[in-house]
């Protein structure tokens, strides 16, 4: 095992883990989307072994008001965790991690009830839920326009409206910021954002992942309406960033970029897409349930830095945190 900074060779790493195993974690989970971040600059720490790659996003945490310790989060809907073949592997890689600190792990629910006590003998215990979407991808883009669920109608509305969309990489990128801004103005006077990603947070996505990350921009009159930039690998992928010019919406461009880019995805032979979470937004839990997706969920394990206190506030009946 080791535990270092993220390094280039890391991101190779957990591509080439990636690319050669038949259970494929997704790649929301991966340095595509955890090591882009402006606060992740230098504070992406990856634990490795012949396989398994786990990043984790090194912070601070306080308890009880004046208690201070490293927090380490990583891992999140899906992980390398689950190509693990055995007991033994996990509880080898859980002891592993950074001792003297807090750790939240975010994995599928399924490989948590698989490996419950495993992880309970590490002192990992579950603190929240989170529900997330991943869309099952047929081998014909026909078979999954025509599943009942899928909202045909606001895609087919896009097309009559005269959007089209056009699918590539950086020289793609400057329009994806048009419509991320867009999105993030209308956050922020909701008060549902506080700070903007700047664009190098995505040149930076592009730029590390190779050939495994795309831009899709959906254009009226020459106008990028909507925008989605997702990663592929050779049969999964995951929608990361995603931005919409709401003086279009009525047009439905999102709809549309969203469908062509599970089109591009099909005819690569991608098998699965994930979409992420709701964020807590109806808005968003509707339009992410007009593509089909499966409905998933994963927990949030933390193992707190200070086991006894721990201990000792949830008898006396505080949370402890």
């Amino acid at each position: 095992m080791t535990f270092r900074l993220l390094e280039e060779t890391h991101i190779n790493a957990w591509q080439t883990a990636i690319e050669h195993t038949d259970l494929t974690p997704g790649p929301i989970g991966g340095p595509e989307y955890v090591a882009t971040s402006k606060t992740a600059d230098g504070n992406v720490y990856v634990l490795r072994t012949d396989d398994l790659i786990i990043p984790l996003l090194k912070q601070k945490a306080r308890h009880i008001g004046f208690l201070t310790t490293d927090l380490y989060t990583g891992v999140r809907y899906n992980s390398l965790f689950s190509i693990l073949p055995s007991t033994n592997k996990i509880l080898s890689a859980l002891y592993e991690l950074p001792p003297r600190c807090d750790i939240n792990l975010q994995i599928p629910e399924e490989l948590y009830l698989q490996f419950k006590e495993t992880f309970a003998a590490c002192h990992f215990y579950p603190r929240e839920k989170y529900t997330y979407y991943k869309i099952q991808l047929p081998p014909d883009y026909d078979q999954w326009f025509s599943r009942p669920q899928v909202c045909r109608k606001a895609i087919r509305k896009a097309e009559h409206s005269g959007i089209t969309v056009k699918i590539g990489e950086k020289e793609l990128l400057q329009d994806f910021y048009k419509t991320y801004s867009a999105s993030f103005r209308r956050w922020h006077k909701q008060g549902l954002a506080k700070q903007s990603s700047a664009v190098t947070r995505f040149e930076k996505a592009l730029n590390t992942t190779g050939q495994h990350c795309r831009v899709a921009i959906a254009y009226h009159n020459g106008y990028p309406a909507a925008g989605l930039i997702f990663c592929l690998y050779h049969s999964s992928a995951a929608f990361l960033w995603a931005g919409l010019d709401y003086d279009y919406q009525d047009k439905r461009p999102s709809n549309l970029v969203h469908a062509e880019a599970i089109r591009y995805l099909i005819g690569q032979g991608v098998k699965d897409c994930n979409m992420g979470s709701n964020l807590g937004r109806k808005p968003l839990t509707q339009f992410k349930l007009s593509f089909a997706p499966d409905i998933r969920s994963s927990v949030v394990l933390f193992r707190h830095r200070f086991k006894r206190i721990k201990r000792l506030f949830v008898q006396l009946g505080f949370d402890g945190k």
